[in-house]
């Protein structure tokens, strides 16, 4: 790949056209701006819950989790007991950083092994990688993939 602002040279040529079409032959000199945009990835799996309680935690995630600059990966885990809330605080929390152009949002059930696998299977998918990787050869692949993402 070439990095960004380098000049290249690309060459056009043997192109035909009938019924009164241009013919092009040539060469096209110049600088070649490249781009990177960081693809964003959003794996959501619910939908908003428009009724959630704006609580504190959501305030104190943002304390802790501020905008991540480029080069800055940021997790949190939520814990406690059942029917304490915590899916919905997480959710709530996925679609407001979702908001980010900058902002990955990758959702893992955590269950058990078989569904934490099956989501990095999908996440792994999304991102252009195999599907026959699993455990730790399919973790370190996404982190991977994820970190090497243009920005």
């Amino acid at each position: 790949m070439t990095p960004a602002g380098q000049s290249v040279e690309q060459r056009f040529g043997n192109a035909e056209a009938s019924d009164g079409g241009l013919l092009f032959q040539g060469h096209v000199n110049g600088p070649l701006h490249i781009h990177h945009t960081r693809t964003v990835q959003r794996v959501i799996p619910f939908s908003r819950n428009e009724d959630v309680v704006d609580r504190d935690a959501f305030d104190a995630l943002d304390r802790l989790l501020p905008s991540a600059t480029p080069a800055d990966y940021q997790s949190a885990a939520l814990w406690g007991l059942g029917g304490s809330g915590k899916t919905q605080i997480a959710l709530e929390y996925a679609y407001r950083r979702s908001r980010d152009p900058a902002c990955s949002v990758l959702w893992v059930h955590a269950d058990n092994e078989t569904t934490f696998t099956q989501d990095y299977k999908a996440i792994a998918k999304r991102l252009g990688l195999a599907g026959s990787m699993d455990g730790p050869e399919l973790l370190t692949a996404v982190r991977e993939r994820s970190r090497r993402q243009p920005r």
